[in-house]
């Protein structure tokens, strides 16, 4: 992860390296190049979903599978993920327990159109940070 960081102020969005720690409190700070990785055996909504993230500035590794994205999560770091619920060979939560043994603290957002509410509550359980 580069060492620059985005800080958004009431007047926008401005670039810096070096962030005194006085300005901290007054303003938003978001590293830059945030990797976030998204799954879903939809590949338009996994497009959709990439070209959205891009415009705003981030990288994104799509993966269209469950067993595909805990390979993505073993070679290389995140700092968040987007998943569907339903997927056919590892639903979301199965995905964020695993993930959790691989990248701990990495927050993951579980999105469905479908899913069981039993699936929905065992991933608030379990510790996601956000159903959609």
């Amino acid at each position: 992860m580069k060492n620059s960081y985005k800080i958004k102020w009431e007047e926008g969005w401005h670039h810096h390296r070096d962030i005194p720690p006085s300005v901290l409190p007054l303003a938003e700070i978001v590293p830059e190049e945030l990797r976030i990785l998204i799954v879903d055996d939809n590949e338009m909504m996994v497009k959709t979903l990439q070209d959205i993230l891009r415009l705003k500035g981030y990288q994104t590794e799509p993966a269209y599978s469950g067993l595909e994205a805990l390979r993505k999560v073993e070679n290389g770091a995140f700092d968040c993920g987007l998943s569907d619920i339903k997927m056919p060979d590892l639903n979301g939560v199965d995905l964020f327990r695993a993930i959790k043994v691989q990248q701990p603290g990495l927050p993951v957002i579980l999105m469905t159109a479908y899913a069981t509410d039993k699936l929905i509550k065992e991933g608030l359980a379990e510790g996601v940070a956000a159903v959609l």
